[in-house]
């Protein structure tokens, strides 16, 4: 699972052509059986955390969202 706050798809790292490419490759990346892509949109007012410049990975047993077992 691949979470991101809402504002980072917004931020301008790169050129057009770099961030549309980086774009394209979470959209392809969504696709796959074993990813699921969420954002957090900007409007969520109550947060338990905020917004961090980390990458964190964790093993999940189940996904959050279904309860799906996870087969990797």
């Amino acid at each position: 699972m691949l979470v991101v706050e809402e504002s980072a798809l917004y931020y301008r790292v790169a050129n057009e052509g770099s961030m549309s490419a980086q774009l394209g490759y979470l959209l392809a990346a969504e696709a796959l059986p074993q990813v699921s892509l969420g954002v957090i949109p900007s409007a969520v007012r109550v947060r338990t955390q905020w917004p961090r410049e980390t990458f964190h990975v964790y093993e999940l047993r189940a996904w959050p969202s279904t309860g799906r077992r996870h087969e990797g």
